[in-house]
């Protein structure tokens, strides 16, 4: 099409009529020159008269009609088109060719065409006009003004049809009645109408209607002017996206109204576009939304105000955090939603009318040590602790309320502060401080208030909670540091309630059997049974204290002694209704004193064979020196012995008692936090040291477990502290020796280490440990002052004190088959060589041997361990450890975490490999000094069948050589006992993070 403007309809209208007669003057003038009537016609024109003949004078007629802006269509009686023009066939989107030979009735709408039937009718007399729609070849709807009339052409009848489209027409109207409604919805709806150029940079026009000021010029400062300060960023942010696309721009912004306040406005203004789509100007409106804005921040402030209280009361009645944990956040939550930028929290402290600082938000270090204690009535914190009511203060800087100068000068302007009050007693206070509010909404103070009264009534019983806690626990260590056994015996009905312990005394564990009379009275020993059970009647029946001594079988067979105390209660009636006692195990003692009595037997046994070998001197003597030698050696052992079994009753029961006490005590410290608590800490830590370093001197830990190699490496690392750096040579892995040569073996190396340190005169020394297939070689050198071994051994013949450890040294080597050299000079140092058999070499080649089989047999049919750690999974924990109390402490120190999930326990190494290849864990918390089988063994043994397991050694003595055995069996780390309550579940993590990140 042209792009020239398109004529208005009217004129096309006025100029298609005048076409039309002219059409109908030509074609008078065509039908005469057809029949002869005329072959010409003569024209005036501005050069006169001119002829045109039949030909001359249609040419002008099909220009013209081609070149219409409407279309044109001549169709014969049958309504088939004999004739169109260019614009027609572009409007129905066919050729001319295929335009022209169809009917024009295939171009309208089917609901239309019986229209067309009554349009060609009345078309027989004056011109008839329908407004039709179109159908274009492509299926567009078009809506048209279809124009015919009859043509006075012979032979047969012709109409002229002119079809005019009406979409622009119709678009034109749309847009005018649009831009009607427009106007008047705006003048109507809108509290402001504005215009603005095209860039925003100047407000032409704005009519306020009283919200805001009227700008009737030109205005580049609009934005200060109009828009509050915090929103004029997002304005323009908004402005240049709406140019930058050529889109509407609508916004809820704050504006500035004429009396100076804020007030919220809905605006939204549209471009106006030139012919070439440019921006000409904006033209916009904006309605007073200010009070549904402070309805919805009303409600939306009544919500917050609801939803914080549901959590609140819901995060108080769960309990599950700490107190500081608990209070804090919640705390900050009342703040943000009131405003307020600091809070302070304080409590009553252990001195009478004084509060100290719990909790605080917003303030500095400074101000915190400035507020950290205050006297009851003192500032505005201590009124309200005195008062127990709350004091609200609104523009405190104008206020002349007593107390407020220290917060008038920190800028403070409100304060809002309320007693923690439950049970009549103050429990506390909270208050709330702003540096920029002077107004607090009732609403929120109602609020507050309610929270705070559930808060003190959660202290309360948080308190009470704690101090039942605390008698349970004092209870629980008392039951089983005295490895007791509590019960509960309902006579009347026979119901029955063990505690842990009674159940362990017996050999059980909780649950494996329904507790009852008669199931105890089973595992009494037949034998004990009849005065057992005797004893209790006559106790019944004379009201007395039932006492009893006696022994129980476990399911394994062993026997153990059982010290039972307990009484009765009775009806009004007289009856026996319940028995409540205590069972305590004494297999110690009534061993200890068997071992005595037999003791005492043998010595009087010894004492008469003594007397009677007197009477055989010469032989007696040989036979007395090779008894005494075997008897020092003996009692050398013995008083080994014994120092092993004390320093196992140290570190199994004391330094096990002390580590779970230190466990406890850093689980209430992390809740508390009390000096007190520390220096109970303190103490505890320096009786742990102390306990560690006697269990030391009395036997090297782990000695017995990882053998002489070991003891060797700690001796050294001991001796260090002394002052004498020892290099130590030795084979890893245990010597082939029995327990008891390697006791005295490992004394004589100590004592010839011990002697370099006083006599020496040096700070280095070297031991060195060899084997041979028949012979253990010790060797202990040093390059020290050195002495005349000759005149030592002179001194010790004659009886003389000299150097007797060296003489009984060589005792020990000799009555063990072995023997003791000994070669040193003035000056020259020192070299002491022990050398004693290995009786039992093949045997334990022969052992190692099997147990390195079995283990791989083991690996190769077990396979991986299958557990593995998934992430939203629960860390799935094996305690192993030997003492029930120990893993009671661990198991509540894991279960406090959501993650961690305690699938089993064990007290014996062989019965963590069983549970493993069972639970299939994937983190096993190892002790290292169990019965049976050690940590250490137990750790190789699961690593071999189960590569992935993480196992995670503890131990009361968690030294550096035993972290080496613990890491070199396979354990991801070794920590003591009492560091678990702050490390073990960070190791658990770290172990398993760097699992995931290695993919193993």
């Amino acid at each position: 099409m042209s792009d020239e403007p398109r004529k208005p309809y009217e004129d096309l209208l006025k100029e298609n009529e005048d076409l039309l007669v002219r059409f109908e003057e030509a074609s008078e003038v065509l039908t005469a020159i057809r029949t002869g009537t005329v072959d010409a016609l003569v024209v005036e024109g501005p050069k006169g008269e001119q002829v045109y003949s039949l030909q001359g004078a249609d040419h002008p007629y099909r220009i013209f009609v081609e070149h219409m802006n409407e279309g044109a269509v001549t169709i014969d009686e049958n309504g088939v088109i004999v004739y169109a023009n260019r614009l027609f066939a572009k409007l129905v989107g066919l050729s001319l060719e295929l335009t022209v030979g169809r009917e024009l009735a295939s171009f309208l709408s089917p609901d239309e065409r019986l229209l067309w039937d009554e349009l060609i009718r009345g078309a027989n007399g004056e011109p008839s006009r329908w407004e039709l729609t179109l159908l274009s070849a492509s299926g567009e709807s078009i809506p048209i003004l279809l124009s015919a009339r009859h043509l006075p052409i012979e032979p047969g009848r012709f109409y002229c049809c002119i079809v005019s489209d009406l979409r622009e027409q119709r678009l034109q109207e749309r847009l005018k009645q649009s831009e009607e409604r427009f106007r008047a919805f705006t003048n109507v709806a809108n509290d402001v109408v504005y215009r603005m150029s095209p860039d925003w940079s100047e407000m032409r026009y704005l009519q306020g209607r009283k919200f805001i000021a009227d700008t009737l010029e030109p205005s580049r400062t609009w934005l200060d002017t109009y828009i509050h300060p915090d929103d004029q960023r997002h304005v323009m942010e908004t402005i240049q996206r709406a140019v930058r696309s050529n889109s509407v721009f609508e916004l809820e912004h704050r504006v500035i109204r004429v009396d100076g306040s804020l007030g919220w406005t809905h605006s939204r203004a549209i471009p106006i576009l030139d012919d070439r789509g440019e921006i000409v100007e904006w033209f916009g409106a904006a309605s007073n939304v200010t009070q549904r804005k402070q309805a919805e921040e009303a409600l939306q402030q009544r919500h917050r105000q609801l939803e914080l209280l549901a959590m609140t009361s819901q995060r108080l009645l769960l309990g599950r955090e700490s107190e500081q944990e608990l209070l804090a956040p919640i705390f900050e939550d009342i703040a943000r939603l009131i405003d307020m930028e600091m809070f302070y929290h304080y409590r009553p402290s252990e001195n009478p009318k004084m509060l100290r600082l719990h909790a605080s938000g917003g303030i500095t270090e400074k101000e915190r040590d400035l507020f950290a204690t205050m006297g009851f009535g003192e500032l505005l914190c201590g009124q309200v602790a005195e008062r127990r009511e709350r004091l609200i203060i609104e523009d405190l800087q104008h206020s002349s309320h007593p107390g407020i100068d220290v917060l008038r000068a920190m800028g403070a302007t409100s304060y809002a502060g309320f007693p923690l009050v439950a049970n009549g007693a103050l429990v506390g206070t909270i208050a709330f401080i702003s540096n920029r509010r002077t107004h607090l909404c009732e609403d929120n103070v109602r609020m507050i208030q309610t929270i705070c009264d559930q808060i003190a009534a959660t202290l309360e019983r948080m308190k009470l909670q704690r101090e039942l806690r605390e008698r349970e626990e004092r209870l629980t260590l008392a039951v089983n540091v005295g490895r007791m056994g509590l019960w509960d015996w309902d006579v009347l009905t026979g119901r029955v309630e063990w505690s842990a312990g009674h159940f362990e005394l017996l050999g059980l564990r909780p649950g494996d059997v329904q507790p009852s009379y008669g199931t105890w009275a089973s595992h009494v020993h037949p034998d004990d049974r009849p005065d057992v059970e005797q004893n209790l009647q006559e106790s019944m029946a004379s009201r007395a204290e039932y006492r009893a001594d006696f022994r129980v079988i476990w399911a394994d067979g062993s026997i153990h002694w059982m010290a039972g105390r307990g009484r009765f209660q009775y009806t009004v009636d007289g009856r026996c209704s319940r028995m409540v006692g205590v069972m305590v195990d004494i297999t110690h003692r009534k061993e200890a004193e068997a071992a005595l009595r037999e003791r005492e037997e043998r010595a009087r046994e010894f004492a008469a064979q003594l007397e009677g070998l007197v009477a055989e001197r010469t032989t007696e003597l040989l036979q007395s020196q090779d008894r005494l030698r075997a008897l020092a050696m003996e009692l050398n052992l013995a008083e080994q012995r014994e120092r092993k079994r004390l320093a196992t009753e140290l570190h199994d029961y004391l330094a096990q008692l002390l580590a779970v006490g230190k466990m406890y005590l850093d689980r209430i410290k992390q809740e508390a936090g009390a000096p007190l608590l520390e220096e109970l800490g303190e103490t505890l830590d320096q009786a742990l040291t102390y306990t560690r370093t006697l269990v030391a001197q009395l036997s090297p830990p782990f000695f017995h477990e990882l053998g002489l190699a070991y003891a060797f490496k700690w001796l050294a690392d001991q001796l260090e502290s002394r002052g004498l750096r020892v290099s130590v040579d030795v084979e890893d892995g245990r010597s082939s020796v029995t327990d008891d040569h390697a006791t005295l073996l490992f004394q004589a190396a100590r004592e010839l280490l011990m002697n370099v340190v006083k006599h020496a005169g040096s700070n280095r020394a070297h031991l060195a440990m060899t084997t041979t297939e028949r012979t253990l070689r010790i060797e202990v050198s040093d390059d020290g002052s050195g002495f005349d071994v000759a005149a030592i051994d002179s001194a010790s013949a004659t009886g003389t004190q000299g150097r007797f450890g060296l003489f009984s040294i060589r005792e020990r080597m000799i009555a063990m088959g072995g023997h003791f050299d000994l070669v040193s000079r003035p000056g020259d140092g020192t070299r002491a060589t022990l050398v004693v058999p290995l009786n039992n070499s093949a045997a334990a080649r022969i052992e190692d041997a099997g147990l390195r089989t079995g283990l791989s047999g083991l690996s190769s049919a077990h396979g991986t361990h299958d557990s593995q750690f998934h992430e939203g999974l629960p860390i799935r924990v094996l305690l192993v450890d030997d003492h029930a109390m120990v893993r009671q402490g661990l198991r509540s120190i894991l279960d406090a975490y959501a993650d961690v999930k305690v699938v089993g326990e064990a007290a014996t190494g062989d019965e963590a490999v069983a549970l493993t290849d069972q639970l299939r864990p994937s983190v096993i918390v190892m002790d290292i000094n169990m019965p049976r089988m050690n940590g250490i063994e137990a750790t190789a043994a699961i690593k071999a069948r189960h590569s992935t397991a993480v196992v995670i050694g503890l131990s009361v003595q968690a030294d550096e050589f035993a972290r080496s055995e613990m890491l070199r069996a396979g354990a991801t780390a070794l920590m003591t006992k009492e560091a678990a309550v702050e490390e073990l579940y960070r190791a658990i993590q770290e172990a398993l993070h760097r699992k995931v990140i290695s993919g193993h």
